[in-house]
């Protein structure tokens, strides 16, 4: 049930959620000399590119020439970008939609929202300073506000209600501080 309301949180909205992003084209042109192929998914030529701190990359070119870009996280810490999308949504959600958490869990939220979104400007592709951040967060709220008014707030379950709890509990302290301890590529894949 709190997994069936966490895939549809994330991705109810999540085109509005995104961060500042990873320019995928950008890494796998210049790191050409280290790309490899790896056989085929779906009909799709799949390439992989191996990063630092466990990130893989994927490229994906269809046959019509679609190209599209896959990260994954196999360091054992965890999708920092899944967690920018979770936090982000929760945060934004309290902002936009009749569902808001209780004032001190839309605190955590904020708070641990900029703390994962400055993880997420550093370690990204372009990187960027972490005084951008704020400005970052705040295009990304007015395109959620944007993307609210056009198709309307996800409805908080009381899985969800639950699940934002967990989330702004201070179990969670010791897992961010662990998802955050070594740099790598924010990528979303696995969420959680």
């Amino acid at each position: 049930m709190i997994g069936r309301c966490l895939l549809l949180l994330v991705m109810s909205l999540a085109g509005a959620a995104q961060a500042q992003g990873i320019d995928y084209a950008a890494i796998f042109a210049r790191e050409a000399a280290r790309v490899t192929e790896a056989g085929s998914e779906n009909g799709a030529a799949v390439e992989t590119l191996q990063m630092e701190n466990g990130i893989e990359l994927r490229r994906l070119t269809a046959e019509d020439g679609t190209v599209t870009y896959e990260g994954i996280d196999r360091s054992g810490l965890g999708a920092v970008g899944c967690l920018y999308r979770i936090y982000f949504e929760l945060d934004a959600a309290g902002r936009f939609c009749p569902w808001a958490p209780p004032p001190e869990a839309a605190q955590t939220f904020e708070q641990r929202l900029n703390r994962i979104a400055t993880f997420v400007a550093e370690n990204g592709e372009p990187r960027l300073p972490p005084e951008e951040v704020p400005a970052m967060l705040d295009a990304a709220r007015e395109a959620y506000g944007r993307e609210v008014a056009r198709l309307g707030c996800p409805e908080p379950g009381e899985g969800m209600q639950g699940f934002a709890a967990a989330l702004a509990s201070e179990a969670m302290d010791p897992v961010l501080d662990m998802a955050l301890s070594v740099p790598r590529l924010p990528v979303t894949l696995p969420c959680l």
